[in-house]
């Protein structure tokens, strides 16, 4: 099965942004600690975009939307391969 920070990154790559209620459905509750391990651990260049979205309760709740600029598509691409590969196969991690 695919870690945690594959999945998000997945998501973004794949489907264009995400934000923290929409990662709850992909198993992730604390969505700024795995963008922050995207970017500071990794090297990616995340996008963060603050917008509103209506809750449950019908309040608006302020959240950060994350996504990937096409600069960095590839880079991202190469990462996900990266992630998905088993603890073993590992080598250094990609930076092109």
């Amino acid at each position: 099965p695919k870690t945690k920070i594959a999945r998000v990154l997945e998501h973004i790559i794949f489907n264009g942004s995400l934000n923290t209620f929409e990662a709850e459905r992909i198993g992730d509750h604390a969505l700024p600690s795995t963008i922050s391990s995207l970017a500071n651990g990794y090297g990616l260049l995340i996008q963060r975009t603050p917008e509103r979205v209506p809750t449950n309760w019908g309040a608006p709740a302020d959240v950060t939307r994350y996504s990937i600029p096409a600069c960095e598509q590839q880079r991202a691409l190469n990462l996900l391969a990266y992630l998905c590969k088993s603890t073993s196969q590992r080598g250094k991690v990609p930076h092109e």
